[in-house]
C-alpha cells in the first residue's frame, strides 16, 4: 500500500502494526520486556491476522524488511532478526490483502502531519504510560493545534494486557461520550489488541508506537530503520519516502 493511499484509508480505518515483537509472541517467545506472552493475547493478534482483508475495519502495517532479499538483510545485520518473521507472514498472513509499511510513522515527517490532519476536526484520545501523558501534556498544541478536545487514558508501563479489560472499556466509555473521537494508542501489543477489538464497534484507532517521543524530540529515527537502503524494496514505484 503506498503512502498516499494508506493516509487515504486511514481516514475511515484503524491501524495495526505488526513489529519484531508482535512477531516474537507469536511464535511462541515467553514475553518481551515490557509484555508477558499470555494466550489471550496471542490469539487475539491471530484473529487480528487471519480475519485480515481490504474490506476490514483496520489496516495491518507489516515491515517493509519481510519483502526484502535476504542478501540484503544480511549486508545490513538485519537478516536474523527478520528471517523468522518472514517464514511466519508465508505461513499465517493471507497474501490477496493490501497491507501498510509498518514503519511509516518512524520515517522523517510523516507523524506531525498524521496528527494535524486529525487534530483539526477530531477528538482526541491518547492511550499510554504515564510518563508519554506526561511528556506529550507539555506539547499538546504542537501534537494537537485546534483539536476540540484531548483525553487521556493512562497505561500502565509494562504488561498493559493484564489491564486489558479495564483500560477497553475506558477507551468505550470516553469515545462514546465524544461527536467524533480518533484514538492514538502507544502501549505494545496490548494497545494492537485492543484496537483489533475497537474496530469492530467502528471506533477509530490508531497504533503509532513511539512515534510522538521522537517527533518531541526532534529525533530522527530513519538511521534506525536504514530507510534509505531500504524503501524502495516497500514501493519501487513510490517517488517520495
Amino acid at each position: 500500500m503506498n503512502e498516499i493511499v494508506f493516509l487515504e484509508e486511514a481516514r475511515q480505518r484503524s491501524t495495526i502494526r505488526i513489529g519484531d515483537g508482535e512477531f516474537g509472541l507469536l511464535l511462541g517467545k515467553r514475553g518481551l520486556h515490557f509484555q508477558k506472552n499470555e494466550p489471550i493475547l496471542r490469539d487475539k493478534l491471530c484473529a487480528a491476522i487471519e480475519e485480515y482483508s481490504d474490506r476490514s475495519p483496520y489496516i495491518l502495517g507489516l515491515p517493509p524488511f519481510i519483502s526484502i532479499p535476504n542478501q540484503v538483510l544480511h549486508r545490513h545485520n538485519f537478516k536474523y532478526l527478520w528471517l523468522p518473521s518472514k517464514i511466519l507472514f508465508k505461513i499465517l498472513f493471507p497474501k490477496e490483502a493490501n497491507y501498510f509499511n509498518a514503519v511509516f510513522f518512524y520515517i522523517d515527517n510523516t507523524i506531525l502531519p498524521f496528527l494535524h490532519a486529525f487534530s483539526a476536526d477530531h477528538d482526541i484520545v491518547v492511550v499510554t504510560n504515564k510518563d508519554n501523558i506526561d511528556s506529550i501534556k507539555q506539547r499538546q498544541s504542537f501534537f494537537f493545534p485546534q483539536a476540540p478536545s484531548v483525553t487521556y487514558i493512562e497505561t500502565p508501563a509494562k504488561d498493559a494486557f493484564a489491564s486489558y479489560d479495564s483500560l477497553i472499556t475506558q477507551v468505550v466509555t470516553t469515545v462514546r461520550k465524544l461527536p467524533r473521537p480518533v484514538v492514538f494508542m502507544a502501549c505494545g501489543p496490548a494497545g494492537k489488541a485492543m484496537i483489533y477489538d475497537l474496530s469492530k464497534d467502528h471506533i477509530l484507532a490508531h497504533d503509532i508506537g513511539h512515534s510522538m517521543k521522537f517527533a518531541a524530540l526532534q529525533t530522527s529515527q530513519e538511521h534506525q530503520i536504514r530507510w534509505d537502503i531500504f524503501k524502495k524494496y516497500w514501493c519501487p514505484d513510490e517517488t517520495t519516502s
